[in-house]
Order: C-alpha cells, then sequence, then structure tokens
C-alpha cells in the first residue's frame, strides 16, 4: 500500500517537473541545447540601429552642391549571412556627388567598404552607399538605410533621417539632417 502511493506521488512529482518544461518546447527555435536556444532569442530580437549622435550630414550651404561634407558614422548593422549585429563605424568622409538627376536618394551604411551592393552606389574605399529611389528601400544585404535626401534643381535640398525629427544643430547656419531613430 505504501509502495502505491509512493509511486503515485513521483509521478504526480514527474508530472509537475515535466509539463512546464513540454510546453514551453514547443516554442523554441529547436536548438540542440539550451545555449544555442538563448542565442537565437536574442537574434531574433536584435535589429539594426544608429548609434546616436552619428550620422548626421550637413547639407551643404551656400551654392548647394551635390556632395555632402565630411561627416562620420556608426551603427549596428546585421549580417545577414549569420544575423549577428556588426559594429560599423565610418570615419568622416564626404558623400557624393549624388548625380543620377534631381529625386529621392538613400544614403545606407555597408558592413563592408568594398564589394557591390545590388543598385546602390558605393562612396569608394567607405562604408557609404546611395541610391536614387522615390519610395524607401527595405535593408538590402548586410545595409542600414540612415538617411533620405532630396535633390532638386541640381542641389541637395533637404536630408532626413526620419519619424525623430530633431536638428542637433539648430541656428548654426546649415541644416543638418533630422534624426530617424526607426532603422529605416
Amino acid at each position: 500500500m505504501r509502495l502505491r502511493g509512493l509511486r503515485c506521488w513521483v509521478l504526480w512529482a514527474c508530472a509537475c517537473l515535466l509539463l512546464p518544461t513540454l510546453a514551453f518546447g514547443a516554442n523554441t527555435h529547436n536548438a540542440p541545447d539550451e545555449t544555442r536556444e538563448q542565442w537565437a532569442t536574442h537574434y531574433d530580437m536584435a535589429v539594426p540601429f544608429l548609434v546616436a549622435p552619428t550620422c548626421l550630414p550637413a547639407v551643404p550651404g551656400g551654392g548647394g552642391g551635390l556632395t555632402f561634407g565630411a561627416f562620420s558614422c556608426s551603427a549596428y548593422v546585421q549580417d545577414t549571412t549569420n544575423h549577428l549585429l556588426i559594429y560599423v563605424t565610418q570615419p568622416a568622409t564626404s558623400v557624393g556627388p549624388l548625380n543620377s538627376g534631381d529625386g529621392t536618394y538613400w544614403l545606407g551604411l555597408h558592413k563592408n567598404v568594398s564589394g557591390a551592393v545590388a543598385s546602390w552606389t558605393r562612396q569608394t574605399g567607405t562604408h557609404y552607399l546611395w541610391l536614387k529611389q522615390a519610395s524607401q528601400p527595405a535593408n538590402p544585404d548586410s545595409v542600414l538605410v540612415f538617411a533620405q535626401v532630396t535633390i532638386a534643381g541640381g542641389i541637395i535640398g533637404d536630408c532626413a533621417r526620419g519619424q525623430l525629427g530633431i536638428d542637433p544643430d539648430p541656428g548654426h547656419g546649415h541644416h543638418v539632417c533630422r534624426g530617424l531613430w526607426r532603422g529605416l
């Protein structure tokens, strides 16, 4: 009689301990061990982003132009081969000329300083890329799109980095790209 009660108690204890594990197990990445499961979960939460207050090109003053003056940029760009975030830092350099005619351009930061990215023009020897396209492009492989530029009348007329709309250099004689932190 005692043995039967002990067996019931052991079965009840096992069920209490294993049921939560089994329920959780259905909501996993099917990783072979707990460490890899945690890695996969963290990868799911990793999104590319700019490191403030970098990536703020000044719109050329005076006679305008098609080239941004030198500016630096730092960001975490998602490597599409393994989905890890890669810290990219670009020392100050100019970008341009954006010379494909009037319209909307997009600036991007690539994980490498060489190699072609389909449809994008690379600023030679830098992480910077640009693309003329009316609508906002999705982030291409290993690129973070970080600014929208408007060219009108052959000069850079506006530069915006999205929804935040801050101007970190108000009243100093030149317009600076307004901040966009939603990861375009």
